[in-house]
């Protein structure tokens, strides 16, 4: 009894380190309670919050900014698109699976089924750097400041 119940963890475990399991977040965010909610087509797979901005990604490839300085109105200040070209390399070209900001939001990094890591400038939302080459998708990406 207790070996199938191991077994059964085991496999649960190498599954999501794989990235065949996928754990849902939410949908949608709300700021607050009373709020306007920031809404995405398919299921959020990252949030980030510095300051009044908030940065979010969801399985479709989107990466979009928000600006919350009015809590009840939240703006949306940057909409990034996946790349649909797999031989550009100027974004994601499939889900976004995770997202990490350094501690003075200056640069946020995001991660993918697409196997690439792509770190961003937040002030404008442009593309720094973007790493491939990896061989499997980016769950959790990690960010050391300064870059």
């Amino acid at each position: 009894m207790d070996r199938d119940i191991i077994a059964q963890r085991l496999q649960e475990d190498v599954a999501e380190l794989k990235g065949k399991v996928y754990k849902r977040i939410a949908h949608a965010i709300s700021v607050r309670s009373i709020g306007k909610q920031i809404h995405h087509k398919n299921p959020v797979t990252g949030v980030c919050v510095h300051g009044n901005n908030v940065y979010t990604a969801c399985k479709n490839g989107i990466i979009e900014k928000w600006d919350i300085s009015d809590v009840d109105k939240p703006r949306k200040v940057t909409h990034i698109d996946r790349i649909r070209d797999k031989k550009v390399f100027t974004g994601h070209i499939d889900d976004v699976l995770s997202m990490a900001l350094t501690s003075d939001g200056k640069f946020l990094a995001t991660g993918g089924t697409d196997k690439r890591i792509c770190v961003w400038q937040t002030s404008t939302m442009t593309l720094l750097k973007t790493f491939t080459q990896h061989r499997g998708p980016i769950m959790v990406p990690t960010i050391r400041y300064p870059l």
